[in-house]
């Protein structure tokens, strides 16, 4: 694992929230061409926070954010407040 691309929803609502994890349990990555491990997280502290981990075995420099990412970001922005960002091991 070289590259972390993290989205945080903040979502509006519960009701925002639950749509925007049932989004997440429809995505297929089936016949894909996207290398990356995706995962979906909740706050426990904050219940209408999620966030989404795409764990790339990439390098990039400088480190960018996918187009798979930018797409993701784009499809739940709907649900609430996003933010997106790229982490690399130091």
């Amino acid at each position: 694992m070289k590259l972390i691309e993290l989205i945080q929803v903040r979502s509006f609502s519960e009701k925002d929230k639950q749509q925007a994890i049932d989004l997440f349990n429809h995505i297929s990555l089936a016949g894909s061409e996207i290398p990356a491990r995706i995962q979906i997280f909740g706050n426990h502290s904050l219940p209408t926070d999620l966030q989404i981990c795409l764990s790339w075995d990439k390098t990039c420099d400088p480190p960018m954010k996918s187009e798979f990412g930018e797409k993701l970001a784009a499809a739940f922005k709907v649900y609430g407040w996003i933010s997106h960002s790229i982490w690399e091991p130091l």
